[in-house]
């Protein structure tokens, strides 16, 4: 095999090769987005940031709870401590 026989099935294979991921890649796309229109999503950058800020919210809360329940514990300490 010469070396133009090599690149030109090179080239093919290539171009196959692209096209294949080029049509891969469309229907994922064209998937994600009806289920995202299905089921009623905003895109999903938007969706990212809303659970991420969710997640924040969630986060914050959670220190609360934690500083509540150190509290808690502290009282039943002293309590505890003031009990005969």
């Amino acid at each position: 095999m010469n070396l133009a026989l090599a690149l030109k099935v090179a080239e093919v294979i290539g171009l196959i090769l692209g096209t294949l991921a080029f049509a891969l890649l469309t229907y994922w796309k064209a998937k994600e987005r009806a289920l995202t229109k299905n089921k009623g999503l905003e895109a999903n950058p938007e969706r990212c940031e809303k659970h991420e800020n969710s997640i924040n919210d969630i986060n914050m809360k959670l220190v609360g709870i934690g500083k509540d329940i150190q509290n808690i514990k502290d009282d039943i300490a002293e309590i505890k401590g003031r009990l005969p």
